[in-house]
């Protein structure tokens, strides 16, 4: 199971319609990376790797943190 910030990122990727492998492209995030943790949910998206998806998503990371409008 993965922290609360890493399923509000994958939930609203999800909703947004983005795909992983755009995100992956874009944030040079590993695809295998990005899946275990946004996909399968089996791993917590390290501090770095929220930094570069929040910059390509155009989001404040704060906004995926629990307690927060989208957290």
């Amino acid at each position: 199971m993965v922290d609360t910030t890493t399923t509000n990122v994958s939930n609203y990727i999800a909703e947004m319609g983005i795909k992983i492998t755009k995100i992956a492209q874009e944030t040079d995030i590993s695809d295998g990376i990005l899946r275990r943790s946004l996909a399968a949910k089996e791993r917590d998206l390290r501090a770095d790797e929220l930094m570069r998806i929040c910059s390509f998503l155009g989001k404040n990371p704060f906004d995926f943190w629990p307690g927060s409008k989208a957290g």
